[in-house]
């Protein structure tokens, strides 16, 4: 049997990966193989993610990572395959899900659970922005809610209705093979989330989460300041959005020993030190009250609904 976790992006993917799916007593293959060097599983990832890009799905092709999943599954033990962006791309409207979602129940048949990892839409949203304008974004965040056709990405807010997508996987794969976890649930109450994973997966419960398991992830971002003054920054660093400026953004530099040098000294480095002697002076909100009012009454009945088929208050846990 497999389970194959979907997260969205901003939803602790990383650190399931790294903390916590390691874990657990199943066959893990995702992010952490790679530091483990298994030929056989990174070729089966590898494999894996370009059937998943691909328009179209020759049958040669499934059958390639059909042989190669032989030799990374382990028949007695659960496998569970973990990996961004299998879902769907949320800057495109998650317009590929669709076929995404063909690809796994073409090659895994009935031997998949699928487990979907989702945030609170305001502060996905916020995080969503901060994204964007590390890698070069100059939008205001007013003009980027409203973001439709603007750029060469397409973010929809209708893609963050996650009822919707509980529905379709659920009329695939069926109710007894789908879970939902919220994000905040990993934050809040981290021994409900394992518990309800463990009863998902009909996994033996080992872990003690307050022993077993560092929580120490929880990653913030840069504040709403330093986003800020980065958007302005933006017009002159160098990114994957903007190749034509003439300052090297450290965050373009893959090398990570010159990155943070470039981060402490460079242009990054004033717009932190700026943003920081800001915090003394003014405390910046992303969203306005208009704003909030918006995306409340635009989420509130999907969140309802979606509450009431997982079992879970998601207002409870701040969700709108």
């Amino acid at each position: 049997m497999y389970t194959i976790h979907l997260g969205f992006p901003k939803t602790g993917t990383t650190w399931l990966q790294n903390r916590y799916f390691p874990k657990l007593d199943v066959n893990f293959i995702g992010k952490a193989i790679y530091l483990s060097l298994n030929k056989d599983k990174i070729e089966f990832m590898d494999q894996f993610h370009q059937l998943i890009n691909s328009n179209h799905i020759s049958n040669s092709q499934t059958n390639i990572i059909k042989k190669t999943s032989i030799y990374v599954k382990n028949e007695n033990k659960h496998n569970l395959i973990s990996s961004e962006a299998i879902l769907g791309n949320i800057w495109w409207g998650m317009r590929d899900m669709h076929n995404n979602i063909s690809v796994i129940k073409e090659i895994f048949q009935e031997d998949v659970k699928i487990f979907v990892t989702i945030r609170s839409q305001i502060k996905m949203i916020e995080s969503l922005y901060k994204q964007y304008i590390l890698e070069g974004g100059r939008l205001s965040f007013s003009k980027f809610l409203n973001l439709n056709n603007q750029l060469f990405i397409n973010f929809d807010l209708n893609s963050l209705k996650y009822a919707r997508y509980y529905k379709f996987l659920v009329n695939i794969f069926g109710r007894e093979n789908v879970l939902f976890l919220p994000f905040e649930l990993i934050q809040k109450n981290l021994n409900e989330f394992n518990l309800k994973f463990h009863q998902f997966t009909k996994l033996e419960n080992k872990l003690d989460t307050d022993k077993d398991i560092d929580q120490s992830y929880i990653r913030t971002g840069f504040s709403i300041n330093e986003c800020y003054y980065r958007r302005y920054f933006n017009k002159i660093l160098m990114s994957s959005m903007n190749p034509e400026n003439l300052f090297l953004s450290s965050y373009a530099i893959k090398n990570k020993k010159n990155s943070k040098i470039l981060r402490a000294l460079g242009p990054d480095g004033i717009c932190y030190a700026i943003s920081k002697i800001d915090n003394f002076f003014i405390k910046r909100k992303l969203f306005n009250d208009d704003e909030i009012n918006f995306l409340n009454k635009k989420y509130t009945l999907n969140n309802n609904q979606l509450s009431k088929e997982i079992g879970i208050d998601l207002k409870a846990l701040d969700y709108p």
